[in-house]
């Protein structure tokens, strides 16, 4: 009877130890899942800013360093729905450093006259949306103070790319339900070129060519 009692603890504690091994083995594959997905949707909404980021370099890319001005003086009426609370983009602080941030991304690059807001990329086949918005501002080293006043031969393009259940900023923040934001920004240079065509798409002839940007994380 000693020996039966034995086996039957055995084998009680082998089932209660295969039992919390098998627990935590399907813990450890459920936060991989969702490591996973968060990772998916983060590189989604990279490659949306990154397509953001091309289109405005086709847009620079076709006009004149005379027009610049005019692109900075657009303005913008469309809310910005990859934020918490959507709100107007506004541009830099004349004489304030701390301004050229991520509240400050100046106004919507503008194609055939309509701003590059909320706009949504095509499928990807992962149940999930993505969207871009385009802005140019200002380079912070530029001699006018005026951010609405390009004096060089340098802006700034920024591409913001988002993923979220809908691209309405008009709609509650539960709706809209951004899953990640990724901010992409590059310096476009017509040194060297005047007023003719810039030749910048995706080449470097200034120093700072289309491969180099700088990434926040949101």
């Amino acid at each position: 009877m000693r020996e039966r009692g034995a086996a039957l603890i055995t084998t009680i504690m082998v089932l209660l130890v295969l039992t919390v091994l098998g627990m935590a083995f399907s813990l450890l594959m459920t936060q991989e899942d969702r490591t996973s997905g968060r990772q998916d949707v983060q590189k989604l909404a990279f490659y949306a800013a990154e397509a953001g980021l091309r289109r405005g370099e086709r847009i620079l890319n076709s006009i004149k360093l005379l027009q610049v001005n005019g692109y900075l003086n657009n303005p913008s009426s469309v809310l910005q729905a990859w934020q918490p609370v959507p709100s107007l983009p506004q541009h830099p602080v004349a004489g304030n450093p701390a301004s050229w941030d991520t509240a400050h991304l100046g106004t919507y690059l503008r194609e055939g006259g309509q701003p590059l807001a909320n706009v949504e990329i095509p499928a990807t086949g992962q149940g999930k949306r993505a969207f871009y918005s385009v802005y140019i501002r200002d380079n912070p080293d530029d001699p006018s103070p005026d951010p609405l006043v390009n004096n060089d031969s340098r802006v700034r393009l920024v591409a913001v790319g988002w993923v979220a259940n809908d691209p309405d900023p008009t709609r509650p923040a539960a709706i809209r339900r951004v899953a990640a934001v990724k901010i992409v920004e590059e310096e476009f240079n017509w040194s060297g070129i005047g007023t003719s065509e810039s030749a910048q798409k995706l080449v470097d002839p200034g120093g700072t060519g289309s491969g180099v940007f700088t990434q926040f994380n949101l």
